[in-house]
């Protein structure tokens, strides 16, 4: 497993005890001091970690972006940080800060009474508005009896997934809302949603603690709600505050042979915790605000939020009638457009509020959202529940965009390491529709958010809809989610990996390939090359189809390689073209530009990313309580030492000494930096390395 590099926000403040029961405020600056408030900011040089100034937007993060914007471009005014000496200013006013948005260029706070009014005077506040209060419309209904599972004393989760796994999958109970979507065939095609990064927004996540979730590449996880990087309940936590989050991440990407897999199970993950469940007013818009900026910073290139907001007992929040649901009205819903801007596609529960008349809508926000995939409930047979929240939005578009399974979906509980329970409401069901919009998004990273939604909208299945005949619909949308068609639609699509068989004579390569349009069959080629040659050097061989599979010229396609000395790194590219005249590579050119097939041994990888100097990004967690992890860019093999020094330039550890291979930051593991001695307070963490040397301040909390 790579870890990815996590930037936390300089400016994002955490939640205190203290301030429950105390009334909130979003407190929105006019500026940002002058910094970065002219235009965009032209090159991506700025966000290098090491400038203190510079916007906490990592690598992976700018990599999806370039979808959406020039590579001058990438770095926008909203990316920097807030204006320290306004936030000094407050402070001096008595005001605690509980969370900030660097999109929203606003704080939430609680402010006291008597400094409401020079609050409000300040000549750098906009404007300062309660923070939106909701009940809780976070879980799925009570559910169906619990299966007793193996119990927790199971021996050992799965190992680490390979594409191998989908040779003999078993879904087990969850067989029945995999295929109501045709999620099957899809991983069939092999396809599972490798290389993408799947966010989520929820109550917390006990995903160590359960088998179906041991082996997950979880890329970082983090607390908004206490500040820390464990997204399970801790001391202190409300018992059962991540049950919730903890069955949606199971019903998006688990993966237990016999018992449950999710659509993207082959996908990286990263878990933000944003629910406070520990008051009656259990959800609040500042931890979303900030967890949903936090993902799409460490790159997520979807993110998931069972989550939702509408009005409290006394009034407050945000009303239909009045005509907050139009998509740009709550937090969320700025937020959530914010992230689609980006690149993020953002999948949302439309609620569990019940069907409405399709004239007034009973949704929550952000599933007003318009570039959101705001996804209803329905039985796997196609019947809409009768909890699923319904359209229209406030401004007359119709919600939602699809229904998928939301009624008895089999989940992960957190009664033990090997218990699932049957689960229903639209919060199983977004999750559904975030796997498959993975698994788009790994056949076809380019795709941006709104193209995704387009996509499952067009492919939905409207014939396994019942009782409705005409779409789109306010109840059911476009139709029921379908994973394969949606596939099919932007064909051709080629398998996340290739598969290698080595033979007597030979490596046998083969692929996955499907269109909707038809392939041409005679168009899809294996180039290959020893890759320590230019790639010029490449043989063009043409891939046979070996069985078809829907769609003409659809199937598995392969072609043989000769022997080549083992060890010999070989270069793969392989391409197809459809009928339509559309054109499909493997692997994707946003993911690499080759595959890597090390003769002899079996398997398919995607090449070292060999950066172009040293840098040492931000260590993560940051800030830390006890250990982090520190991670670097290395542009060729050498000697390097990785010292820790105090603010006063003493010496206080060398983590790690000796030789290391060329690579980017998710080439090798992090150097694990403990600190459990130390006073709390800034470090300075030290790379050297005989091609540069880098620094970067770290924090250590107690």
């Amino acid at each position: 497993m790579k870890l990815l590099p996590v930037w936390i926000a300089t400016l994002l403040f955490h939640y205190n005890p203290a301030h429950a029961g105390q009334e909130k405020y979003w407190i929105f600056f006019r500026d940002k001091g002058g910094t970065a408030s002219g235009g965009l900011i032209p090159g991506v040089s700025a966000v290098h970690p090491t400038n203190p100034s510079a916007p906490d937007v990592g690598v992976r993060a700018l990599s999806r972006r370039s979808k959406m914007f020039s590579s001058d471009s990438l770095i926008q005014p909203e990316d920097f940080p807030l204006h320290e000496p306004y936030l000094r200013i407050l402070r001096g006013l008595r005001v605690s800060m509980v969370a900030s948005s660097r999109w929203l260029n606003a704080v939430s706070a609680i402010i006291p009474h008597d400094a409401f009014t020079a609050v409000e005077a300040l000549p750098f506040v906009a404007s300062v508005s309660p923070v939106r209060k909701a009940p809780r419309r976070t879980l799925p209904g009570a559910g169906l009896p619990a299966s007793a599972g193996d119990g927790a004393n199971a021996l050992s989760a799965t190992g680490p997934r390979t594409p191998r796994d989908i040779a003999a999958l078993d879904y087990g109970p969850s067989f029945a809302q995999a295929d109501a979507v045709r999620v099957p065939d899809t991983h069939g095609l092999g396809i599972t949603g490798r290389n993408v990064i799947v966010g989520l927004l929820d109550s917390g996540f006990r995903w160590r603690a359960h088998r179906s979730l041991a082996s997950m590449r979880v890329l970082a996880e983090y607390d908004f709600i206490s500040g820390d990087d464990d997204t399970a309940d801790g001391p202190g936590d409300p018992a059962g505050g991540d049950s919730h989050g903890t069955l949606v991440l199971s019903v998006l990407g688990g993966y237990a042979q016999g018992k449950l897999i999710g659509p993207a199970f082959g996908a990286e993950f990263l878990l933000a915790k944003t629910e406070d469940v520990s008051t009656e007013t259990q959800v609040e818009e500042d931890y979303w605000a900030a967890g949903i900026e936090w993902l799409e910073a460490n790159g997520a290139d979807v993110i998931n939020s069972s989550v939702g907001y509408d009005t409290w007992d006394n009034g407050s929040g945000y009303s239909w009638g009045n005509g907050d649901f139009d998509g740009q009205t709550s937090i969320v819903a700025k937020a959530a457009q914010r992230a689609a801007r980006l690149g993020v596609v953002l999948c949302v529960s439309m609620g569990n509020e019940g069907n409405g008349d399709g004239v007034t809508g009973t949704m929550l926000t952000p599933a007003d959202v318009d570039t959101a995939i705001s996804v209803g409930a329905a039985t796997v047979g196609g019947f809409l529940s009768t909890s699923s929240s319904t359209g229209p939005t406030s401004d007359g578009r119709v919600k939602p965009d699809v229904i998928a399974p939301g009624v008895g979906v089999y989940t992960a509980s957190t009664g033990g390491f090997d218990s699932y329970s049957y689960q229903s409401g639209t919060s199983v069901a977004a999750p559904i529709a975030a796997g498959v919009a993975a698994l788009l998004l790994s056949a076809r990273p380019e795709l941006t958010p709104t193209r995704v939604r387009d996509v499952l909208r067009a492919s939905a299945d409207t014939a396994r809809v019942q009782n409705f005949t005409s779409f789109p619909n306010n109840f059911t949308g476009w139709g029921y989610l379908d994973a394969l068609a949606a596939l099919a639609l932007v064909g051709p699509v080629l398998s996340n990996v290739p598969s290698v068989a080595e033979e007597t004579d030979g490596a046998l390569i083969s692929v996955g390939v499907l269109s909707g349009a038809g392939v041409k069959p005679d168009s899809v080629l294996l180039r290959y090359w020893n890759d320590d040659e230019p790639a010029g050097a490449a043989v063009t061989v043409a891939m046979n189809l070996d069985s078809s599979f829907l769609f003409p010229g659809s199937g598995r396609y392969a072609a043989m390689i000769p022997p080549h000395p083992p060890g010999t790194p070989v270069a793969l590219v392989i391409s197809a073209v459809d009928s339509g005249g559309s054109a499909g590579v493997s692997p994707a050119p946003l993911f690499h530009d080759r595959w890597i097939y090390t003769y002899g041994s079996g398997t398919i990888a995607e090449p070292v990313t060999i950066p172009a100097g040293v840098r040492l990004l931000q260590n993560y967690p940051n800030p830390f309580s006890g250990e982090t992890g520190i991670v670097y860019d290395l542009p060729a093999d050498g000697f390097v030492r990785v010292s820790v020094f105090n603010v006063l330039g003493q010496l206080v550890a060398t983590p790690f000494e000796g030789i290391a291979t060329a690579g980017d930051y998710g080439s090798r593991a992090p150097v694990l930096f403990r600190a459990w001695s130390l006073p709390a307070g800034v470090y300075l963490c030290r790379l050297s390395t005989p091609s540069g040397v880098a620094m970067n301040k770290m924090m250590l909390v107690r």
